[in-house]
């Protein structure tokens, strides 16, 4: 089992591991010859899972992996403790490196950040991990040498068997889907309905309004977006049927933790286009694309059940 990459890519890498540690702190990484995947698919108090994939040439070069299971390598790890390995190779990050190889002086690098990251599967001490090797260029008062920092990530090795037991959640088809606005703006409302109460309605409808809102005995509050975009591509049969039927202004809704939404508008840091497909009374998907609409370098596709009143069971 062999794996080596150059890491091109090392601030798209740290945003999406940045959402990833916020949800669990243990994550699947599964490398094959095309894509790298990040599933959060333990069960968690709200719930929320994540299945993403990202393709190759968005986040490496020199991209080499060989193994038995069809050239594919899965990985149980700590996403905070690869992302505070990332975070050395940053520009103005501080360095906690576990070596240094060539000469001191690693903060006077941090600066600039590094001029290459390489990243490998290995054995150290008899436990495998996932070596970050992030190299520095030598700069004024250091001559032309470098600097090397080395980081060693623990990780569980998992097994095709195991791999096989790991699925993603089973959805009804969605009733609708919808352009989200920018989630730095949908993460600034929920904040403030988050003070008002632990359950958020998310409402969509046939003419492209959004609406956020919370209603408990003391107080409603909604917020309402109006004139979104309604991709067409990738609409369900189900969706496609339903919009053939006369009322345009049929709406359809979901209820969902305030904290369980929160958590995925930390992927604001990544976001380019976000779609929501509202499953009524089941569940929330959305599909946050990384890079632009013309050059997708991949998607992370976040789960958030429903939070069922008593009328909806």
């Amino acid at each position: 089992m062999r794996f080596r990459a150059n890491i091109e890519n090392v601030v798209i890498f740290q945003r999406v591991l940045q959402c990833v540690e916020k949800l669990q702190k243990r994550c699947i990484i599964k490398f094959t010859e095309e894509e790298m995947h990040i599933i959060c698919n333990q069960e968690s108090e709200d719930g929320v899972q994540v299945w993403s994939q990202i393709k190759k040439d968005a986040l490496f070069s020199n991209y080499k992996i060989q193994s038995n299971a069809a050239n594919v390598i899965s990985l149980g790890l700590s996403p905070d403790a690869l992302l505070q390995a990332l975070r050395s190779a940053s520009p103005s990050s501080s360095s906690n490196s576990s070596s240094a190889v060539d000469g001191g002086g690693v903060g006077a690098y941090a600066s600039i950040g590094a001029s290459e990251v390489v990243m490998r599967l290995a054995k150290k001490r008899g436990q495998a991990v996932l070596s970050l090797e992030i190299i520095f260029d030598g700069g004024s008062g250091n001559g032309s040498g470098k600097v090397v920092v080395s980081h060693d990530v623990l990780i569980d090795v998992l097994k095709p068997a195991e791999m096989e037991r790991v699925k993603e959640p089973m959805c009804p088809e969605p009733d609708i889907h919808i352009l989200l606005p920018p989630l730095t703006k949908l993460r600034t409302v929920t904040e403030h309905l988050r003070q008002l109460a632990d359950v958020l309605e998310v409402r969509v409808g046939r003419r492209g309004d959004l609406r956020l809102a919370v209603d408990t005995d003391d107080v409603t509050v909604e917020t309402l977006w109006t004139k979104q975009r309604r991709p067409k591509k990738g609409k369900s049969a189900k969706e496609k049927g339903k919009e053939k039927e006369v009322d345009k202004d049929k709406s359809f809704a979901v209820r969902l933790s305030v904290r369980a939404f929160l958590k995925f508008l930390s992927v604001h840091v990544v976001s380019s286009t976000t779609i929501a497909c509202v499953c009524e009374h089941h569940c929330m998907i959305l599909y946050v694309y990384i890079g632009d609409a013309a050059d997708v370098g991949g998607v992370l596709t976040f789960y958030i059940p429903a939070r069922l009143t008593g009328s909806e069971y």
